[in-house]
């Protein structure tokens, strides 16, 4: 039995001294700023570059939840988006409302709750339960990631939500969109002593072996659900000439091609014809992906084909009103703005989203109404 114990230490004290040294390195050299890309990828970023994700603007706009439905309200843009929607206040939203008196609500629903894929049912849902019936709605901005574009062809249209299961069941996020972007998307889970050490333990040796394969391979040979690129010039305030992206940028859009591309804009002309119905405008505004806007800019050689989204869908014939968003931001980039996106996440900035507000106002012509 002593031999035993013997051998068994020999064997354990190696080990623990192993996982001591990995947990240390990534205590002492990994900072967490806050971003998805920071988070998966284990790339370290500093606790300073989360002023990127605050804001010293005002409150401009107003979720669903906040007003009272049943008092028929006037809205000018009623919004549903994703989680580009839900950047607090530096946010797409806000930045439409902020410097005009127009009413523009955030419908910022619980898609989980509801069972529901994408924003496009979410106001398939609304429409035929008859909420349009029972408010004065001008114009619907539907906002959705390009890289979600699978989910949205493959739409259920026949959704329904009652406005009386509105009023009652209060189908929207619990935190509000308006609340920091860090405090929306770093929910913490109660975990116990073993899933506590168990995280710890995974995310140390994660930390340490996705960092040294990225010097061999953007993606650490598919480890990592990030890939890491190095960029022509400097294009962020933080690890300026480094480029990080979400592997579903680049994965999920492998496939998309004109056939989709026509089946994509003929589901948008059938819902802008149904909201037409209501005298409600369809506003399209798809966000880029992240690799998308920087995608010219990326220094080493990879085997990885532009995407060809925007150009599939920029000539179609439309009954809405088409942002196009990549061309936007695209040549903000060329005009030299920096931290369009964050650096350490997959989302844009409060600069790509005032450039984006300020352009889709000038399109529908708000900002020069009484």
């Amino acid at each position: 039995m002593q031999y035993f114990f013997q051998k068994l230490l020999q064997f354990l004290i190696p080990l623990i001294g192993f996982i001591s040294i990995i947990v240390m390195i990534q205590k002492s050299t990994y900072q967490i700023s806050g971003g998805d890309l920071n988070r998966l990828g284990k790339i370290s970023f500093s606790k300073e570059y989360s002023k990127f994700y605050k804001s010293s603007e005002m409150l401009h706009y107003a979720d669903l939840s906040d007003i009272n439905i049943k008092d028929n309200p006037n809205i000018d843009i009623l919004i549903f988006g994703d989680s580009f929607c839900r950047m607090g206040k530096n946010g797409l939203p806000n930045f439409l409302a902020k410097g005009n008196n127009k009413t523009i609500i955030n419908a910022n629903l619980d898609y989980g709750k509801l069972g529901i894929r994408n924003p496009l049912e979410g106001i398939y849902r609304f429409l035929n339960g008859g909420f349009f019936d029972s408010t004065k709605v001008r114009f619907v901005l539907l906002q959705n990631v390009v890289r979600s574009w699978n989910k949205m062809q493959s739409t259920n249209e026949h959704l329904i939500l009652d406005y009386d299961d509105i009023v009652q069941e209060k189908p929207f996020l619990p935190v509000s969109s308006y609340e920091s972007y860090l405090k929306i998307n770093q929910v913490k889970k109660q975990l116990n002593f073993f899933q506590k050490y168990k995280k710890e333990f995974d995310n140390s040796i994660k930390y340490v072996l996705f960092n040294l394969l990225y010097y061999f391979d953007d993606s650490a040979f598919g480890l990592s659900p990030i890939h890491v690129f190095k960029l022509k010039q400097d294009m962020f305030s933080e690890r300026s000439s480094t480029l990080l992206v979400l592997g579903e940028d680049i994965n999920n859009m492998k496939n998309f091609n004109l056939e989709f591309s026509n089946q994509l804009n003929e589901i948008l002309n059938r819902l802008a014809k149904n909201l037409s119905k209501k005298n409600i405008k369809l506003i399209f505004v798809p966000s880029p992906n992240k690799f998308d806007i920087y995608y010219p800019y990326i220094k080493q050689n990879h085997s990885y084909t532009e995407n060809n989204y925007f150009k599939l869908f920029k000539n179609k014939k439309k009954k809405y009103i088409y942002i196009d968003t990549n061309e936007v931001l695209s040549n903000a980039v060329k005009s030299g703005e920096k931290d369009l996106y964050l650096a350490d996440d997959s989302h844009w900035t409060y600069k790509a989203a005032n450039i984006i507000s300020n352009n889709i106002l000038s399109e529908i012509n708000l900002i020069n109404e009484k």
